[in-house]
């Protein structure tokens, strides 16, 4: 590893593709322009690949911490253009997801995520949306068996063995904004599954958005139940 003189990140820019996956600082969590303080390159034996780590800063005063950045590189043709093709940032930052209200009603939702979002932290792209799609599944049934706990004709059997939840979200959700939110779910979670992808202009930040709104309609639904029920209709 060496010093830079007026080496930066720019420069660094200007021979690789693809480096704007290491300007989000893993402190903070915010999108930033690091300044790059220090870096060495070598091969990776085990990648067969050549490699550059990074010692990069944090360029906001608030924050201005240290982080690392592994990056891995690969010529393609044609023109040998040199694009960043894997990466791992440190330190790891453990994002933990959790709700009383959403716990109440589907634990395991909370569990899964936890570990989709830990997988993600991990620059694991490839599996955490499959992990992000089961955690929606749980909380979709969950939801369901909750709100018709009081029903005597409701089968929970029926619920958790089901393997068409779209089917389930059109014959149990009543309300048209949740059903349209929880169908685009599992459209964007099938991608994440399936061998060939549908919506191409869609990834797991998409994904995240629609989980998002769809846990805040759940929880204010909830909400007003509470109160109906506390104070009546």
């Amino acid at each position: 590893m060496y010093n830079l003189d007026n080496f930066t990140l720019s420069d660094l820019h200007k021979e690789y593709d693809g480096l704007d996956v290491v300007e989000n600082c893993p402190h903070c969590n915010i999108s930033i322009s690091p300044i790059l303080i220090s870096h060495h390159k070598f091969y990776d034996e085990a990648m067969n690949l050549p490699m550059h780590t990074l010692v990069l800063q944090c360029n906001r005063n608030k924050c201005s911490r240290i982080y690392l950045a592994d990056i891995w590189l690969q010529s393609v043709f044609p023109g040998n253009d040199v694009v960043v093709i894997d990466h791992l940032i440190l330190p790891k930052v453990n994002v933990v997801f959790n709700d009383p209200k959403i716990a109440e009603i589907s634990p395991e939702f909370i569990s899964i995520y936890n570990e989709s979002l830990k997988a993600e932290s991990m620059g694991l792209l490839k599996i955490c949306g499959c992990g992000y799609r089961k955690a929606i599944e749980f909380l979709v049934k969950d939801y369901i068996i909750s709100s018709n706990s009081e029903n005597e004709d409701f089968d929970i059997n029926d619920i958790k063995k089901s393997t068409r939840v779209i089917k389930l979200i059109e014959k149990y959700f009543d309300d048209p904004i949740l059903i349209s939110v929880a169908k685009k779910l599992f459209w964007l979670g099938n991608d994440e599954t399936h061998y060939e992808r549908k919506w191409e202009s869609k990834d797991i930040k998409d994904m995240k958005n629609l989980i998002e709104v769809f846990l805040y309609k759940i929880k204010m639904d909830l909400s007003i139940q509470k109160y109906n029920n506390e104070m009546g209709i």
